[in-house]
């Protein structure tokens, strides 16, 4: 196993260092009194905090990851796994699993927009804790789980799109201190304890589930901002553990991208734009997304006529008997 230089193993784990700077490259085996070892396992955090860190390439004999292996390492821009790995997989500063469908750690040097092919399924803990030059996540439909301080500290995330996910970790954003909105889609039913915990500058939450999810304690800090819900749900929010302590809950319907308390022409212009690459102000995905599918297009464009047509606002909890007129 690797172990960080002059670590130790007491009740509350591996003791670790920052000693680590530049290219580091892990041996597949090492000799000692005359026998030879195969390394099979990296411990748990055994590089965090390295800050000179730059590069991190590990062999095929690696079968074992312990958790947070390269968390808050600033300057770690590249992690290559040999391809004969049976286990990991690498691309670019992230670590996957060998199906690319979890992601074990990213590099800290990571910067701007996060996006994911569709294989990943999950954020594992600590993933991309301290990437303080990540600036926004687009999430596909595919990620269900964003693991325990997936996100802690990144202090330059100001956009996040969850799509689909439907369990927040422990401290999944905790000081994400550039965060202004959070928009939670309709599939999420858990949020663990202090997952959005001292986002300072956060000005509202958007809840789309009817049903108001489980949410543990300490998982928002401020309650004096505003919580959107979907049209009809406020009496069950107000009732609920923990969204009961928001001051000011306010509902909103589906089709209103830009929050202004109507469903009109300008929303129709906005969600254009989003399919044409632009990247509109006051842009809330969720609702942009009528069919629900993780999709802003042309269908949803033609559902929002729909709505302005029928001069019915719709709530989140009728979007499955939405269907686009004929033509």
């Amino acid at each position: 196993m690797v172990v960080a230089q002059g670590s130790k193993e007491g009740s509350s784990g591996f003791i670790f260092t920052d000693s680590y700077k530049g290219d580091v490259v892990i041996k597949d085996s090492v000799s000692y009194e005359g026998q030879r070892y195969c390394i099979t396992a990296v411990a748990d955090k055994v590089f965090a905090n390295s800050n000179e860190l730059t590069s991190i390439t590990l062999p095929s004999t690696i079968t074992h990851m312990g958790k947070a292996p390269f968390a808050s390492c600033a300057r770690l821009s590249s992690i290559t796994v040999s391809a004969a790995n049976p286990v990991y997989a690498s691309d670019g500063a992230i670590l996957y699993d060998k199906s690319f469908s979890k992601i074990i750690s990213c590099g800290g040097a990571f910067q701007g927009v996060l996006r994911l092919p569709d294989s990943v399924i999950s954020i594992g803990d600590s993933a991309f804790c301290r990437c303080t030059h990540l600036t926004s996540i687009i999430l596909p439909s595919s990620v269900t789980e964003v693991g325990n301080h997936a996100f802690r500290m990144c202090t330059t995330l100001s956009n996040v799109i969850l799509t689909s996910v439907e369990k927040i970790g422990n401290s999944a954003f905790y000081y994400c201190s550039s965060l202004r909105d959070i928009d939670l889609p309709a599939s999420v039913s858990y949020i663990g304890y202090q997952a959005f915990y001292y986002c300072q500058r956060l000005n509202s939450v958007t809840s789309n589930a009817t049903v108001p999810p489980v949410v543990e304690r300490d998982a928002f800090n401020n309650y004096s901002i505003r919580l959107y819900v979907p049209s009809g749900s406020e009496p069950t929010y107000t009732s609920a553990n923990c969204w009961s302590r928001f001051m000011t809950i306010i509902p909103f319907f589906t089709g209103d991208v830009n929050n202004d308390g109507q469903v009109d022409v300008t929303d129709i212009m906005l969600i254009v734009g989003n399919i044409l690459g632009d990247n509109p102000q006051n842009f809330i995905h969720s609702r942009a997304d009528m069919d629900k599918n993780g999709i802003i297009d042309v269908t949803d464009v033609m559902l929002v006529v729909n709505v302005i047509l029928d001069g019915q606002p719709v709530s989140s909890s009728h979007q499955s008997s939405i269907s686009p007129r004929s033509t």
